[in-house]
């Protein structure tokens, strides 16, 4: 019988491109600090979550509940991280980034209910000026995109209407003490106060500065002739052979991992994205004080 008592699971669900890959990297890479320190990571069962979660698979309680015990460590702190778990983000279809965020929610309550152990929510966000560039290399990384990046501004991001704001405040009013957010700002300048969230301690952090060598992120961006190579066979392969061939090119042509410094913004865009973000980022830490959730972020004048 497992020691409820003692036993948590941290449930890291996105958002996309704030440094996920880089952290479940980076927990891969060193698995055995991980149990050193009393942790697990749910690497067994994590893709049958993210099915489930969202939405790919039909939801049955009982059977993920079974998965996930078969994978739980009783008396650790049990790690999750799949940012595909909230489905792909949406920049066009009304004003949430994650528009089945509700449908996540429930899903991630009735698992709560089955296993009987406190979950704890993590999840970070993103300015937009930064967030929409990464997404659209997604989309064309995947091969479900064939638009240059203004192409892509026009036709398929509602730039006035995306915000963090509604999936925050659904997470934050289910989860009140239960959920940390972050700006990824916060992450790139200060990632210790991150990874303590996960329960590993903050020497965890100095932990892989030391042996940053041994990780080998690989989700870099493209450079500009890998997006423009993508573009062009877009439609034209099928599913297998574009992925296979993405990997080919991202290896030959990418740059550091990163936001890419070749996509432009007027700069009537960028002024208002920037100010819409750190408007919202006032408003945000309102709604997770109300919750008694933490939100961490660098301070600004």
């Amino acid at each position: 019988m497992c020691d409820k008592t003692r036993s948590e699971i941290i449930m890291h669900i996105g958002a996309h491109k704030t440094a996920t890959s880089f952290i479940q990297e980076s927990i891969l890479e060193n698995l055995a600090e991980i149990d050193r320190r009393g942790a697990h990571y749910l690497s067994e069962s994590r893709k049958d979550i993210r099915f489930f979660l969202s939405g790919s698979h039909p939801f049955e309680p009982n059977r993920i509940a079974n998965i996930l015990n078969s994978d739980l460590q009783c008396g650790r702190i049990n790690i999750f991280s799949d940012e595909d778990s909230l489905g792909r983000a949406s920049l066009r279809r009304g004003s949430s980034v994650y528009p089945n965020i509700s449908d996540v929610i429930s899903r991630i309550k009735s698992i709560q209910d089955y296993i009987g152990l406190n979950f704890r929510i993590l999840f970070s966000i993103r300015s937009y000026v930064d967030f929409i560039p990464s997404v659209y290399q997604q989309e064309i990384k995947r091969g479900c995109c064939g638009y240059s990046f203004s192409e892509y501004i026009e036709k398929r991001v509602s730039i006035d209407n995306i915000s963090w704001v509604p999936v925050v405040s659904e997470l934050s009013n289910n989860f009140k003490g239960d959920l940390t957010v972050w700006d990824y700002e916060k992450f790139r300048t200060d990632p210790c106060s991150i990874w303590s969230q996960f329960g590993l301690g903050d020497s965890f952090c100095n932990f892989i500065s030391n042996n940053k060598s041994k990780n080998k992120i690989s989700n870099k961006s493209l450079s500009k002739d890998g997006i423009d190579i993508l573009t062009l066979l877009y439609g034209k392969l099928d599913k297998d052979t574009h992925r296979k061939l993405e990997r080919l090119i991202s290896r030959a042509l990418s740059k550091s991992p990163g936001h890419p410094g070749f996509y432009t913004w007027s700069e009537s865009q960028k002024y208002n994205l920037i100010s819409r973000y750190s408007n919202e980022l006032d408003l945000i830490k309102v709604i997770l004080k109300k919750n008694n959730s933490k939100f961490l972020c660098v301070t600004r004048d």
